[in-house]
């Protein structure tokens, strides 16, 4: 997708630009920048690409308010749910937000219900103008083919084949998690590989 490469390359450009200020080679000696950059480019891009949502380049995920009615931003749901990966995965929202659970883990809760809130509330929002609309994100392509997939079967009379609401946000869950990691990895692997081979940075 071209969204993808433009969305990166402009995130990457971002990057560039702040790490080569003064400031931030001396604070890079106490923490690696360098991964945190490939993570926060990732899901900038993932979000940008995946459901509309735009982040500048050092806009701490935090930092925008919170919609009515929830705690967190998207972005930090999203943040907070790829960072404790497993524990998001194996543990029941109800669970992490039992009073007597720390404080991180209660977080964790309530970003995979609001993380799923968050979908819900997306997908709602594509079917309103989704004759007109004309983003180019993974959740309206979900969205629009599991419309027309419904409204053949429904004129066909055959099987259902159509994706279901729960199928919906659990594939858009999947690409958000698994995109992240494998991404992230990926990132991380070639910028290794051009660093001991100068020869390929050109």
């Amino acid at each position: 997708m071209k969204a993808v490469w433009y969305e990166s390359v402009s995130q990457a450009s971002d990057m560039i630009s702040d790490f080569t200020k003064p400031q931030k080679r001396i604070n890079s000696r106490k923490r690696n920048i360098i991964l945190e950059g490939l993570k926060t480019i990732t899901i900038n891009v993932i979000g940008s690409v995946g459901f509309g949502t735009q982040r500048d380049w050092g806009q701490e995920p935090g930092s925008s308010t919170s919609p009515t009615g929830f705690q967190a931003t998207f972005m930090l749901s999203i943040l907070t749910i790829v960072n404790n990966f497993f524990a998001a995965a194996l543990i029941p929202s109800t669970l992490l937000m039992l009073p007597i659970m720390p404080k991180g883990a209660r977080n964790l809760g309530i970003s995979k219900i609001e993380f799923t809130r968050y979908l819900n509330q997306s997908i709602a929002k594509e079917r309103r103008p989704i004759a007109t609309s004309s983003r180019n994100t993974l959740i309206t392509s979900l969205v629009r083919l599991a419309d027309q997939d419904k409204r053949s079967t429904a004129m066909s009379l055959t099987t259902s084949t159509y994706l279901t609401e729960e199928e919906t946000t659990g594939s858009l869950f999947n690409f958000t998690i698994a995109g992240f990691d494998t991404t992230a990895n990926t990132l991380a692997y070639a910028i290794i590989c051009l660093a001991i081979n100068p020869e390929w940075q050109d």
